[in-house]
């Protein structure tokens, strides 16, 4: 995903991820700073970047 979205900078974390089945997972990076719109609004958000296949079925988010 952040492929395709481009000019985005990421920074390492050693954050860790519980997710809903019991699992752990440990994220790449996060990235700071994205203005994401959605309709006529504008959220700044915070992403954590994690390893899993491409899903193309929904969108995530609408980046700028």
């Amino acid at each position: 995903m952040m492929r395709r979205i481009g000019d985005l900078e990421a920074r390492p974390t050693k954050m860790t991820l519980h997710l809903t089945e019991r699992s752990i997972t440990y994220p790449h990076s996060v990235v700071e700073d994205v203005f994401v719109n959605e309709d006529k609004f504008m959220f700044h958000v915070n992403f954590v970047v994690i390893d899993m296949e491409e899903e193309w079925k929904f969108p995530l988010a609408n980046p700028l």
